[in-house]
């Protein structure tokens, strides 16, 4: 099976919500293929260490890597996010809008 190649080199992406799981992945994929990425993730959530692993992985491959703690629920901590990466990196090329909301319960119990 061959792997597809793309060059993402000089292009900056921001994954909303994605220091795990699918987000995760994707910004990883980006950055082995030469772009820079930025991620935002909620804190109190014990995310963290995901956040801090994150980075390593990232910048490992040569990339730099910015997180901003944010709540997407909120304009003001999204506006803060887009000045973040426009300070850090001078501009946004591509943006996936993954945050979400996971919650984890008994599904028996559910309506």
């Amino acid at each position: 099976m061959s792997r597809v190649k793309f060059d993402m080199s000089g292009k900056v992406i921001l994954a909303t919500g994605a220091v795990e799981r699918v987000g995760r992945c994707v910004l990883l994929t980006a950055a082995r293929a030469g772009a820079d990425v930025a991620v935002t993730y909620c804190e109190g959530l014990g995310q963290e260490g995901f956040a801090e692993s994150l980075i390593a992985e990232v910048e490992a491959m040569g990339r730099r890597c910015l997180v901003v703690p944010a709540d997407n629920r909120k304009v003001s901590d999204l506006m803060h996010v887009m000045d973040e990466v426009e300070r850090v990196y001078g501009r946004l090329d591509i943006l996936v809008q993954n945050a979400g909301n996971v919650n984890v319960a008994d599904t028996r119990k559910a309506t």
